[in-house]
Parts: C-alpha cells; sequence; structure tokens
C-alpha cells in the first residue's frame, strides 16, 4: 500500500514541476494518429494526456499516448484537431475509473 502511494504522489510531484514545460511537436498526423518528434531531455510517459497546442498557444485537442520509442511518441485523438507543427502540454495520467461490485441482496454468508 505505502509502495503504490509513493509511486504515484512521486509520479504527481515529478509531473507538477514539468507540467508547464513542452513536451514536443507534431511531425505527422493520420486520420486519428500523431507521430510526436519530442524534444531534448523531455520524458513522455506511455498512457499520459496531452495537450494539443496551437502556433497560438490556445488548447485546440487532447491526445493519449500509445508508445514510446527514443526520441519519438505516437498517440490517439482523444479530442479536437491535429495539425503538424503543433506542439504538446501535459495534462496527467490515465486513470481508468474502479469498479466497485455491490454485493447482491440474496448473497449470504452461511456457516
Amino acid at each position: 500500500m505505502f509502495v503504490k502511494w509513493f509511486l504515484i504522489s512521486t509520479h504527481a510531484l515529478i509531473m507538477f514541476f514539468v507540467s508547464s514545460a513542452l513536451a514536443g511537436t507534431v511531425k505527422a498526423v493520420s486520420e486519428q494518429r500523431v507521430t510526436i518528434q519530442l524534444d531534448n531531455n523531455e520524458e513522455i510517459i506511455k498512457f499520459d494526456y496531452y495537450y494539443l497546442l496551437n502556433t497560438d498557444g490556445q488548447r485546440r485537442g487532447l491526445i493519449l499516448i500509445s508508445e514510446v520509442v527514443d526520441d519519438e511518441a505516437w498517440g490517439s485523438i482523444k479530442k479536437g484537431t491535429a495539425e503538424k507543427g503543433w506542439t504538446l502540454e501535459y495534462r496527467g495520467p490515465h486513470r481508468k475509473p474502479k469498479k466497485i461490485k455491490k454485493p447482491h441482496p440474496t448473497d449470504t454468508l452461511t456457516i
């Protein structure tokens, strides 16, 4: 439990300091896929969300990183559009909602 909490808090702390930094530029766009050229010393983590910023710095889309290899990354467009030359801004990690199974009223423990 402590290890999980430590890893999550460490990831959040690192991303807090990196959040204002731009992560890379869009190299190519094909349908709902984006190829990203990473900037020097930038680290992109798989399954994180990034905003797409146009040349004016306005947020125009949202992508989910699906693969990272060396200085390139690939992602899928979740909202908005993308164009070559746009930059990325960190949004946050991908979180799956937890499913809580409620006990059925007829489920009883018999001893």
